[in-house]
């Protein structure tokens, strides 16, 4: 076990979610820790996607789920497909609480950063967001 996850395994569930809240994804994410998963637009060619694919194992074929160290948010696709995959990822993020998913801004080359930000308004606190996100959101 992690340092990190060892100090999270000894916090009451309010006070692992209040730090967890508390953080935001890097603007590049270059490594993870054993408890961490990258999530990205699938169907994007930005920075996030391809440090998926090239330093976290994600499948390029991969449109939306857990690929590699990373999950995949369909973002290529229009809303529907994005907003599904949304629903996907906090699903498994409610099933899998301790692991931490490092949220990466995606879909802004169709969408509005507050829009994508709103579908993440009562996202369990192991989704770390982007700070674009936490923003739009009020969250400082």
């Amino acid at each position: 076990m992690d340092i990190f996850s060892a100090m999270m395994a000894r916090l009451d569930t309010e006070a692992r979610d209040r730090l967890l809240r508390a953080m935001r994804t890097p603007a590049v994410v270059s490594g993870l820790e054993p408890h961490e998963i990258l999530v990205y637009g699938a169907g994007e060619d930005g920075r996030a996607a391809v440090i998926a694919r090239e330093r976290f194992g994600a499948d390029p074929e991969v449109r939306a789920g857990r690929t590699g160290r990373a999950y995949a948010l369909d973002a290529g696709h229009g809303w529907y497909a994005l907003a599904e995959s949304v629903r996907g990822l906090l699903a498994q993020a409610r099933r899998e609480p301790s692991t931490v998913f490092l949220l990466t801004p995606v879909g802004l080359g169709e969408h509005a950063p507050g829009s994508i930000a709103a579908m993440f308004a009562h996202a369990p606190a192991n989704i770390v967001l982007p700070a674009l996100y936490a923003d739009a959101l009020g969250r400082r």
